[in-house]
């Protein structure tokens, strides 16, 4: 009987130890599933300087130039803008932004050309933070002075000034940051604004590729995969 009782306490003892054992040895959390908790709570953006550079093509409608001047719809041009911003949250970007932008004219005035200079205030919004790949989409209104010079043959004042107001100045696009503090990716936009002398509706389609920079952010960790 005492040898029952004592082989009874014997394996209890033991299975005690064995369940202490396996939960000791219990697996880690993995390291990426606790930089993605990081990456969805910590924030990576709020009163962060962002800095971004851009351009590609430049594609301004037919009411970019006055009707009479004698100058045909400018060809595709190329852009260049500049895009500076401080973070409202971890999602939210508050932003003032130039651009210019240029266009020669077709076969009906080869020595015609259309620049575009503009200026305006927007928000972005990005989908992530923390990840490497991070898609985003702006908005804002602004400023225009689009300037058209003319062929003297076209009988039209040279250097006439445009003036605009865009109250749709649209953009969508990925970036992916190699280093926290660097992205780099594709956008492609839409501006839209009204002519105030005669309140034509004018546009244009651009599509080109952005650099931005936040050196607040070059030692955080960014996860590589999507948030999920």
């Amino acid at each position: 009987m005492r040898g029952l009782v004592f082989s009874l306490i014997v394996t209890t003892l033991c299975s005690v130890g064995s369940a202490a054992a396996q939960d000791g040895v219990r697996p880690a959390k993995p390291a990426e599933d606790a930089a993605k908790s990081r990456a969805l709570t910590e924030d990576l953006r709020y009163r962060h300087w962002i800095i971004g550079v851009g351009g590609g093509m430049w594609i301004p409608s037919a009411s970019f130039v006055p009707s009479g001047v004698g100058l045909t719809p400018p060809a595709v041009g190329g852009e260049a803008r500049l895009r500076v911003g401080v973070g409202l949250n971890g999602y939210l970007v508050g932003f003032a932004e130039g651009n210019f932008a240029r266009a020669a004219g077709q076969s009906g005035c080869v020595s015609c050309d259309a620049m575009s200079v503009s200026a305006g205030l927007g928000v972005a919004a990005h989908l992530t933070q923390g990840f490497a790949v991070d898609p985003w989409i702006s908005y804002g209104a602004g400023y225009r002075a689009t300037i058209v010079s003319v062929d003297s043959v076209a009988r039209a004042v040279s250097d006439a000034p445009v003036h605009g107001i865009d109250f749709v100045r649209l953009a969508i696009g990925v970036e992916h940051a190699p280093v926290p503090w660097l992205g780099v990716g594709p956008y492609v936009g839409t501006d839209i604004g009204v002519r105030l002398f005669d309140g034509a509706v004018y546009g244009d389609f651009v599509v080109g590729m952005r650099v931005t920079f936040d050196v607040m952010r070059r030692d955080a960790k960014l996860t590589i995969d999507s948030a999920r």
